[in-house]
């Protein structure tokens, strides 16, 4: 049986924000998305990354991240980047590299903004546009509700 393989621009549009690092833990491939936000080239996995989850136990070594690779994995982009991001995702492993595959861990429209991201740099099966879809109109919601109360209100006073 061949083994199959999947083409690098596939890779890149289902993956926009993925990494691979080698057994020394250097980053030496970025997704076209993660680019924007990490601008470097072969730096240390642990000058790029601090782990949020798992915390406990696990270390900035090829194989404790291997053998903590049945999890999801949480990073923060660290402190040199000057831009505060969460990323959440797995490492899969493929041969002596291990890959990164997950998106950033969007919580409001503003943390979106401020990192200049666009909806084209997700793929379009990640639920981060339908996350900012639903704040988006809740927001909407509110500040009409909010404009109707103070309409409402100043009825009130005329009457």
């Amino acid at each position: 049986m061949k083994s199959a393989f999947i083409k690098e621009e596939v890779f890149e549009k289902l993956f926009p924000f993925f990494f691979v690092i080698d057994k020394d833990l250097i980053i030496r491939k970025k997704g076209k998305s993660l680019r924007k936000l990490v601008s470097g080239e072969n730096e240390k996995f642990s000058d790029v990354f601090n782990f949020v989850r798992p915390g406990l136990g696990i270390k900035y070594e090829f194989e404790s991240i291997l053998e903590y690779g049945n999890q999801i994995f949480i990073l923060d982009l660290g402190i040199e980047n000057q831009k505060h991001v969460r990323f959440k995702g797995e490492f899969v492993a493929n041969d002596d590299s291990l890959i990164f595959c997950g998106s950033p861990w969007v919580t409001d429209e503003e943390e979106f903004i401020k990192l200049k991201l666009n909806l084209s740099d997700f793929a379009l099966h990640d639920s981060v546009a339908d996350f900012l879809h639903v704040l988006k109109s809740h927001q909407m919601s509110f500040e009409n509700l909010m404009e109707l109360n103070q309409q409402i209100n100043q009825k009130k006073i005329e009457l």
